[in-house]
């Protein structure tokens, strides 16, 4: 079958900044972090591309760690370590 992985995240970003703006900016958390992993590759999405993910997922972002697509399983490891400087 076919992975619509851009849609899905695409559609999860605009959740969560729809859920955001709603809230009172006292309420808001103060970081928001994603974790996207999958078994599938893109091959099937028709609402979002890469430069559109990368768009909406920079808007209101001022500590952008790390944006991977692609990762393999060796680059794993990598991505463990930002994750774990995002988390300090």
């Amino acid at each position: 079958g076919g992975t619509a992985l851009l849609d899905a995240v695409g559609r999860t970003i605009d959740s969560i900044g729809a859920k955001l703006s709603g809230m009172a900016e006292a309420d808001r958390p103060a970081r928001v972090i994603v974790l996207i992993m999958t078994d599938g590759q893109e091959n099937a999405s028709k609402e979002y591309s890469r430069d559109r993910i990368r768009e909406i997922a920079s808007i209101g972002v001022t500590d952008f760690a790390d944006v991977e697509f692609g990762a393999t399983p060796h680059e794993i490891g990598n991505t463990r370590e930002a994750l774990k400087g995002l988390l300090r």
